[in-house]
């Protein structure tokens, strides 16, 4: 009897309403009325108007995509959760695309960084610190805006370490800069009342003396297309991208896929592998159209 009845309120359940976004609807109607008052004032509050609503935009893209690096590869290893990892993938695919059309418009241009040992210091620094602080940058401010307390203490700190850094920039640092620095630093033109600390002729007299490099530079097609489309999007970003979902895939999706649908055999076929494929990226297809809304806009930024 009870199990009739359980089956019957089960079966009379109805399927779960999605709520009206009023909160959503009462923040975009403010901020038009907001930006109508405040270009109505004086055209100057333009600037600022822009940079309010691509950062709102910003913002709705993250917080929907659960867009944050520290989590994606987080949950890789810690709950073999590839969703956001595969979704950040295809998101840097499509921002390469973007990046090459802008590039090749010339409307954007691309100036590499030279490639020092103090970028994997840096990195590892960072990479540490994103896991232990439970976001990277992007990943902290959504989930602040979200009402998590510990991503408002991350951002606090945040912004505290930036200003401590800029109004001290560790001066003990500024014994130990190589004497090589400082002549580089003067060989660069750059006038000595600009240079005070150990960041500045680390840049001045390190970083400014090296080239950096692109694969469009190294193979060098003779037309900017091929040089963006090729070079620095197919080689630089597809085929990394595409070995990394592979790579998850095979790793950590493939046996969900093979139990989920009931194979007899580990070896499934090519098919049904790019079906396996196409099912870890469609669980990802919040992350993916958050990064893909997030590119657009990076780009017309």
């Amino acid at each position: 009897m009870s199990n009739n009845s359980s089956c019957s309120v089960g079966a009379m359940q109805s399927p779960k309403i999605k709520k009206f976004p009023v909160g959503l609807i009462t923040l975009l109607v403010l901020s038009i009325i907001g930006s109508v008052i405040m270009y109505d004032v004086h055209h100057v509050f333009i600037y600022l108007l822009a940079y309010y609503w691509f950062g709102l935009i910003f913002g709705l893209f993250l917080q929907y995509g659960h867009f944050c690096m520290a989590s994606a590869v987080r949950d890789i290893f810690a709950v073999k959760v590839v969703r956001v990892a595969a979704g950040l993938m295809i998101a840097i695919i499509v921002y390469g695309i973007i990046s090459a059309i802008v590039t090749g418009f010339n409307f954007l241009t691309f100036s590499p960084n030279p490639f020092a040992v103090s970028e994997l210091i840096g990195g590892a620094i960072f990479g540490f610190g994103i896991v232990f602080a439970g976001g990277c940058s992007s990943g902290t401010l959504y989930k602040s805006g979200e009402g998590n307390m510990a991503s408002w203490i991350v951002l606090f700190n945040l912004a505290l370490s930036q200003i401590v850094f800029a109004a001290t920039s560790f001066g003990f640092l500024n014994y130990f800069i190589p004497k090589a620095w400082k002549v580089a630093a003067i060989h660069q033109g750059i006038p000595k009342e600009y240079l005070h600390t150990w960041y500045d002729y680390f840049m001045a007299g390190y970083v400014f003396t090296h080239k950096g490099y692109t694969i469009a530079d190294l193979l060098n097609f003779h037309n900017i297309w091929a040089n963006v489309f090729i070079s620095n999007t197919f080689i630089n970003v597809f085929i990394p991208c595409v070995i990394v979902l592979i790579v998850i895939y095979y790793l950590y999706h493939r046996k969900h896929y093979i139990h989920e649908n009931k194979f007899t055999s580990k070896k499934i076929g090519f098919k049904n592998e790019l079906k396996g494929m196409w099912s870890m990226l469609v669980q990802a297809k919040k992350t993916v159209y958050g990064g893909i809304g997030l590119r657009v806009f990076a780009g017309l930024n």
